[in-house]
């Protein structure tokens, strides 16, 4: 995520790493999933968990902890988590006097942090969208920390709901005032990018492409319009089938891709055959093409740049989203049903974040 504490020293800095850790590791939470004898398939989805959450009244600590934790490896805690954790310890002990973590996760510090991270934005060195992650992970913390013996129980969630509110009325009013806050990295290179739209510079980018897989991932974006890390590793040949309570990977002999998108949804997606047989030479024997997202963000930025543009690949995605929603209106489509049809393309759950690419 970044780091949002500056000037420390590298003794301290190195003392609130190990704390993060520490809190990571010793919490119970990370033991059950690191306990290799726990089957995957055998945990609940996220929706059920948050069903019986709801009817057992559960804090949102306890849902959100494990919206996280669900389906989820050594590494994906420690990439989500650790980096949150470690900017806390970090302000606390530049901050204050903390012999232990105990003593860190005292809610007088938490309140400054929260504080700390909120004038950030006002300061425009956190993006809004950023400060909701961390204080999500926040929040996933205070209760990893309450279910931990000796550590003392904090419950923040009405401190950073306050906050979060807040800054989204920051948001809106900075938008109000013609002076929108940019509220993702990308979204100024989307505005150049649209207004090129009608020249065609985004097909110009892709074919810039020096990188051949890159080029292939990013003929997926602009024709699926999905996502960085759906295109980044492709099981060609291969669809879903419900096992259980979880789904299993089976070959076939149709031009088909299984992904997972983001809310742990699994698709089954029928591709363009032309497509399909050039990734097919740049997969491995088990038929998985990848490319690492890093890679690919690279060439598209070095791709775009010899057209002197900045672009991601995510704004080649929503350029391919408006595009398709301006040719379904055309075909005669109603603005409702054309959004509907553009929110299940690109996997969404809400028809409001679809709203957001088209705006």
């Amino acid at each position: 995520m970044g780091r949002v504490v500056e000037g420390l020293n590298n003794h301290d800095r190195i003392q609130a790493w190990s704390y993060a850790d520490e809190l990571l590791h010793n919490a119970p939470q990370t033991q059950k999933f690191f306990d290799p004898n726990i089957s995957l398939g055998e945990i609940k989805n996220r929706q059920t968990q948050k069903n019986e959450a709801r009817e057992r009244g559960d804090s949102l600590q306890a849902k959100e902890t494990m919206k996280y934790f669900e389906r989820s490896n050594v590494t994906t805690i420690k990439h989500n988590l650790t980096s949150t954790f470690r900017n806390y310890f970090e302000f606390a002990l530049k901050t204050h006097d903390v012999p232990n973590v105990k003593h860190a996760l005292s809610f007088k510090i938490l309140k400054e942090y929260v504080s700390f991270c909120e004038q950030k934005v006002y300061d425009r060195k956190l993006q809004p969208n950023t400060f909701e992650e961390y204080v999500s992970r926040l929040r996933i913390m205070c209760s990893m920390s309450s279910a931990t013996e000796g550590f003392p129980n904090v419950n923040i969630d009405k401190l950073t709901a306050q906050a979060t509110e807040r800054v989204k009325e920051y948001v809106k009013a900075q938008e109000n005032t013609n002076n929108p806050v940019v509220t993702a990295k990308h979204s100024i290179y989307a505005i150049q990018a649209f207004n090129k739209l009608d020249n065609g510079e985004d097909k110009k980018i892709i074919e810039n492409i020096y990188n051949e897989k890159c080029k292939l991932s990013m003929q997926m974006v602009e024709k699926y319009m999905f996502r960085n890390e759906n295109v980044s590793t492709v099981y060609l040949g291969y669809e879903w089938v419900r096992e259980g309570k979880g789904f299993k990977r089976v070959p076939t002999d149709e031009y088909k891709i299984a992904l997972v998108s983001k809310g742990n949804q699994h698709h089954t997606i029928t591709i363009d055959k032309e497509l399909f047989d050039k990734m097919k030479q740049f997969a491995n024997r088990k038929g998985v093409f990848h490319v690492s997202k890093r890679t690919l963000q690279y060439n598209v930025k070095k791709a775009a740049e010899k057209l002197g543009l900045k672009s991601t690949v995510h704004v080649q995605r929503a350029i391919s989203t408006k595009k398709l929603y301006a040719k379904l209106r055309r075909q005669g489509y109603s603005e409702e049903d054309a959004k509907r049809i553009v929110s299940r393309k690109l996997f969404h759950g809400r028809l409001d974040i679809t709203e957001y690419y088209l705006n």
